[in-house]
């Protein structure tokens, strides 16, 4: 039996990820089947490109990132997403990394939830992350007198990531947990958003700890055609999921607060353009200096 204080978020991390993945496939393709006639079928295609920026004291001499997403809905309870995200890493001593990420993720639409399952795999030429995978699963509850909630559960593994030379060691385990809250304010044009990140390493990787929690609070305004978003968050991250984990950081520096903006402006029913900048702060390494590191994001969305 379940514990009467079990939550929702300790729920989701109890889950099978891969089993659940294989029955929102088959319910996903049930209602494609059952409403294709219904609906129509669109896609949209996201092309990205990040450059970043790092202090001068940092290893990393120059990384910039391309990144496909498709969104293709599947009839009128369900969509699918996939992503594909190659980043290249140029490096003042070391050989550079290249790193190619795929991603997909099922959303299914009952009512007032979503709920999603979804999967991310690693393929760099850096071999202690090679074949780096995460799972996800997670339910978006909308419109509760003006409140959206929900909450997100992730597994990563990095199998030629070991903690020790002992026989028998299969590598890095890193589990997180991500409740989140919103609240829609004026019509719609403005809200709040708040989420708190739990990660749990299986070995602290030489940073003295297990746990990292960081906090994040943001503040959005929808003037169409534009949208403004700010956010700033506080705490300490590493190999954090987000974005049904069709986007990971699969690098092994612990991040220590950072600051976003982003602005939108969508151009009729198919065209969006996006501009953004993250601002975090770093450490590369166990004993290495904390260093600042800004990312400036364009994105394209077409529609078809």
């Amino acid at each position: 039996m379940f514990k009467k204080d079990l939550h929702l978020k300790d729920w989701i991390g109890r889950l099978d990820p891969q089993a659940l993945f294989v029955l929102a496939i088959l319910l996903g393709l049930f209602l494609w089947s059952a409403s294709i006639a219904q609906a129509q079928i669109g896609v949209d295609l996201l092309l990205q490109k990040s450059q970043f920026k790092i202090d001068e004291r940092s290893e990393q001499k120059d990384a910039s990132v391309w990144g496909a997403y498709l969104f293709v809905p599947l009839g009128n309870y369900a969509f699918a997403e996939l992503a594909h995200e190659q980043t290249d890493i140029t490096y003042k001593t070391l050989d550079p990394l290249s790193q190619g990420d795929n991603g997909g993720a099922l959303n299914l639409m009952l009512g007032p939830a979503v709920i999603f399952v979804g999967g991310h795999q690693v393929s760099t030429t850096d071999k202690t992350l090679e074949g780096a995978k995460t799972q996800g699963a997670g339910i978006k509850i909308y419109d509760l007198l003006y409140l959206s909630v929900g909450v997100e559960g992730y597994q990563s593994t990095y199998p030629n990531l070991p903690l020790t030379d002992a026989t028998g060691d299969i590598g890095l385990e890193v589990n997180q947990n991500s409740p989140d809250v919103a609240l829609s304010l004026f019509g719609g044009y403005v809200s709040l958003e708040g989420r708190r990140d739990r990660i749990v390493l299986s070995d602290s990787l030489g940073f003295g700890k297990t746990e990292f929690i960081s906090n994040e609070g943001g503040l959005g305004f929808y003037l169409s055609p534009f949208m403004l978003h700010f956010s700033k968050w506080t705490g300490e991250r590493i190999f954090r999921a987000s974005n049904k984990a069709l986007e990971v950081n699969s690098f092994t520096y612990l991040y220590q607060g950072g600051n976003h903006a982003s602005i939108r402006l969508g151009l009729g029913d198919y065209v969006t353009l996006s501009l953004s900048q993250a601002n975090q702060k770093l450490i590369e390494a166990p004993d290495a200096e904390q260093i600042d590191s800004k990312v400036t994001t364009a994105s394209i969305v077409l529609r078809f």
